[in-house]
């Protein structure tokens, strides 16, 4: 998942950042959005991943925790910054 993070992380702010403030109808929306993002992510990958000990299992449970932490640093972010739920930290 940290490789995710710091992928997310690096994309997000070599644009233009994320402010975190708003309303807090806003905040709110953000939130269940990215909480349901994160459960798709999770839980569908989980679903549809083989599971087992072998190399393949290994490499895509790390593709399904680095896919979410990107979701959570990075594609969220924008995703906000898009649809006018969150405004850039820098203009």
């Amino acid at each position: 998942m940290l490789f995710g993070f710091a992928a997310g992380a690096i994309l997000l702010f070599s644009g233009s950042g994320f402010n975190a403030g708003g309303l807090v109808w806003k905040r709110l929306l953000r939130y269940v959005v990215g909480l349901l993002g994160v459960l798709i992510l999770y839980m569908g990958l989980d679903a549809i991943f083989p599971e087992g000990q072998d190399w393949l299992a290994f490499a895509l449970r790390y593709l399904r925790y680095a896919v979410t932490g990107f979701w959570v640093t990075g594609l969220a972010p924008m995703i906000f910054i898009r649809l006018k739920l969150a405004e850039p930290s820098r203009k």
